[in-house]
């Protein structure tokens, strides 16, 4: 039979059910509101229990895909997303420093073949010296550890996240079809006294990849903790710095227990990870790891990339000379990593679109500076005026974004301060409500208001009103409660599952004795009302899953937010709904009231919780709050720009600074080099 034949059939059935269920509410023609509450709320719920039957039948036709399958289609979508990505992290060509072993920091060779895992030692290394290189030979030298595990240290702004993106695109390249793959993870939000490695790792992989939260089979784990525990995935854990220092000395030991057998590697600030070994800090390091450090950029190739994109290359000959001359001058101190060379070049080299542009500014004023960390500083706050001039970074940004460059720099100041606050480089949208004092009050209000407002005409009472407001306002707090402590409010995805056994029959168990019991206190309409609701609406919520689907696909921060606006949409119309019928089905009974109060009651009471409750609801509030305080009322357009304009990265939901350094800039927080001066 087919589909439309099937839904035809249980549609009819379900007419001729709702026609029995009328006869047999006869009161339900009392009074026509009545009639039109009960009509409406019943089809909606019948409806939206059909469609989740027959939805669910169409995705059970479909055959699970094995866990190689799996590993093969994220391959292909882990491959995409960094190529895109990567594209927005630099302008013309990047710079790739070479970067050289650290015997020191790495133990013995002969401790590490002890410690690797394989028995073949067919691609290892024969000594640290075989893990020198560039970008380039990344994946080979990564093959040559013979633990499979990878430090990857440099100052900030040497490329370190570079390395480890090439690190995952060659991967990808050399991998066959049902073995290892990379995964680039930012570790700036991990909470290592909260979760280990191995689960965080998994909660991070769902989160930002369609399908892993989908269970491999019937009951067992999901298909991103399925994909872990078969050595399936190669974790890149990038931003080891970010992690507060009090707590890093438990992030190294929780990436020690991830075992001999699970390829990683991590990224780390230089100073940072040498400061974590040292024996004043107990000597913290990692177990099992060969570590390389990058190198700085060096002048001659720094003073090439400085004027591959200018008309005039003349206009850098003082610059030039300078970087050739001497290897101690606060320019040349300054322009020793990619970032800054980069910076130099997008600012002083503006493309010009038309004869009108203004004249370049002149390199030369880098050489007004008296030291490195003056140069840096001058460049970071030139950054947002290149990226944001009048003609655009690039022909990627989007028609129809236009920012002032003042509100741009209040607007990514105010983020930034909020991300250095939390100690942190993940600018999470779902989190920012974090930034508005109070909204959880607010929250409750807006449903107690809501509530109150849509009572009172309709039962000529505002005592009644303000009552039923109160219930909302409850209802709101013990929901909000709730919802606080799952998941940090993360964003949800809609997706069809196949309820249990144990599901279905729990509610169906739960819907007996509260017919019986509305059967005894009031009346048989009234108990076959709320049973088939209570009987309806496990079901349906047990099926409309927020696991997300199975299709496998990275998630942007734009798709985060529209699936969780169409989760949150659905579960409050299907909450309403049903609850508007208890509410109908118990207030009838008080003439006075009337049951079209008592629908509109529990149907605005559950559908506004359960809005104002999800991640969606909480970022619309945020955005007009922060509207009110001089940001963009279209805060995900400008966070897309800023995107496009390189200012931001994206790491799956993710948005993050270009780079860290860019952020505490912004946030006038004292950077890695703030304090450093000229060595020999």
């Amino acid at each position: 039979m087919s589909g439309r034949g099937l839904l035809g059939i249980l549609v009819t059935a379900a007419l001729v059910a709702a026609s029995v269920v009328l006869g047999v509410l006869g009161t339900a023609w009392d009074k026509p509101m009545n009639a039109v509450v009960f009509v409406v709320t019943f089809v909606a719920a019948v409806v939206s229990a059909l469609y989740t039957v027959r939805s669910y039948r169409v995705a059970k036709a479909g055959s699970p895909l094995t866990l190689a399958q799996v590993a093969d289609a994220l391959a292909g979508i882990v491959r995409a997303q960094w190529r895109l990505e990567a594209e927005h992290w630099s302008v013309g060509e990047p710079l790739h420093p070479s970067y050289h072993p650290v015997a020191e920091l790495s133990g013995s060779w002969t401790g590490l073949v002890k410690a690797a895992a394989e028995a073949s030692s067919r691609h290892w290394g024969r000594g640290f010296a075989d893990l020198a290189g560039d970008a380039g030979d990344i994946a080979r030298v990564f093959s040559r550890v013979p633990t499979g595990k990878l430090v990857i240290l440099g100052r900030g702004g040497s490329g370190k996240t570079v390395l480890a993106v090439h690190l995952v695109q060659s991967l990808l390249t050399r991998r066959r079809p049902g073995g290892p793959l990379p995964v680039l993870l930012s570790v700036a939000s991990w909470d290592p006294e909260a979760l280990d490695c191995a689960d965080w790792a998994v909660r991070r992989l769902e989160l930002t990849y369609a399908g892993l939260r989908a269970p491999v089979a019937d009951g067992g784990p999901s298909r991103a903790k399925a994909l872990l525990d078969a050595g399936l995935l190669v974790l890149v854990l990038d931003g080891l710095d970010e992690i507060p220092a009090a707590a890093i000395g438990v992030a190294v030991d929780r990436v020690n227990r991830l075992g001999p057998g699970q390829p990683y590697v991590v990224t780390c600030r230089s100073a940072d990870y040498r400061a974590m070994t040292s024996a004043q800090a107990g000597a913290v390091r990692l177990h099992g790891c060969a570590v390389v450090e990058m190198a700085d950029v060096d002048p001659a190739v720094a003073a090439e990339y400085l004027t591959q994109t200018t008309g005039d290359p003349a206009r850098w000959d003082r610059v030039t000379d300078t970087l050739l001359s001497s290897r101690h001058t606060p320019l040349t101190e300054a322009l020793c990593t990619p970032i800054m060379v980069s910076l130099a070049r997008e600012y002083y080299n503006p493309p010009r679109t038309t004869s009108r542009d203004a004249p370049p500014p002149d390199p030369a004023r880098l050489l007004g500076f008296s030291s490195p960390a003056e140069i840096e500083n001058h460049l970071l706050d030139s950054y947002l005026t290149a990226a944001y001039r009048s003609h655009g970074r690039a022909s990627g940004v989007r028609r129809g974004h236009h920012w002032d460059p003042v509100s741009a720099e209040r607007t990514l100041r105010c983020l930034a301060g909020y991300l250095a606050g939390r100690q942190s480089n993940d600018l999470a949208w779902w989190r920012l409500y974090r930034i508005v004092p109070g909204l959880t009050a607010i929250d409750k209000l807006v449903i107690a208001a809501s509530i109150t407002a849509a009572v009172t005409p309709i039962t000529g009472s505002l005592w009644y009103g303000l009552a039923c407001g109160a219930v909302g306002l409850v209802a709101g707090g013990l929901i909000f409660g709730t919802e606080r402590a799952l998941a940090d409010g993360e964003p949800r995805r809609l997706g069809l599952q196949r309820p249990t056994v144990a599901q279905c029959m729990s509610t169906i168990v739960f819907a007996v004795p509260v017919t019986l019991l509305f059967w005894a206190l009031a009346d048989l309409g009234t108990a076959l009302v709320l049973g088939v609701c209570v009987a309806l609406g496990g079901p349906v919520t047990n099926t409309l899953s927020l696991n997300g689907g199975a299709a496998i696909d990275v998630v942007t921060p734009r798709r985060a937010l529209r699936d969780d606006r169409r989760a949150a949409f659905v579960h409050a119309v299907e909450a309403g709904g049903l609850s508007a019928v208890v509410g109908w089905a118990i207030m009838r009974s008080f003439p006075e009231i009337g049951g079209a109060a008592g629908a509109a009651t529990m149907g605005l009471a559950l559908g506004l919780t359960g809005w104002f409750g999800s991640a969606a609801g909480r970022f619309a509030q945020t955005r007009l709050w922060l509207y009110r305080h001089g940001l963009p009322l279209r805060l995900m357009k400008f966070l897309d720009d800023a995107h496009d304009r390189g200012v931001l990265r994206r790491f799956g939901p993710f948005y993050q600074f270009r780079h860290a350094l860019l952020r505490d800039r912004l946030a006038d927080l004292p950077g890695e080099n703030a304090g450093r001066t000229s060595t020999a």
